[in-house]
């Protein structure tokens, strides 16, 4: 879509927050039009990054398999922390991070594999950053 389509300005009929807009010609009645918010983030490719996180065998980074979906898909979690906070009798502040509840949810798998991408050293002050 041409960039002179596509408005980003603040509305004064939305409280004069950001709005994202953009004119589309529907010029043929018998085609099918479809839009997306995002590159589409297949299962497949999240499942090849979580495969090479694992392989990397980061201490700080865990993933366990807790459930299969009705396709037999596998439902992962990942634990990020450093290994002494992983003790089940100790209280502990977490952060929880969800990514793809629908299908439609694409960018926020796009945030997770970047959060999943960083250093131990650049989480430490992520969470820094979240607890004070």
């Amino acid at each position: 879509m041409p960039n002179k389509h596509v408005y980003y300005y603040r509305s004064p009929q939305h409280q004069n927050h950001y709005v994202l807009s953009f004119a589309f010609g529907f010029d043929r009645e018998e085609d099918v039009y479809q839009f997306a918010f995002s590159y589409p983030y297949s299962y497949s490719r999240c499942q090849a990054h979580l495969e090479q996180l694992e392989r990397r065998q980061l201490s700080f980074l865990k993933r366990q398999l807790i459930a299969n979906s009705v396709q037999q898909r596998r439902l992962d979690m990942l634990t990020i922390t450093h290994p002494q906070n992983v003790k089940p009798d100790k209280k502990k502040r977490v952060v929880v991070i969800l990514s793809r509840i629908h299908p439609g949810e694409s960018p926020t798998s796009y945030v997770c594999q970047v959060l999943q991408n960083l250093s131990d050293n650049e989480y430490y002050r992520i969470i820094f950053c979240l607890y004070n």
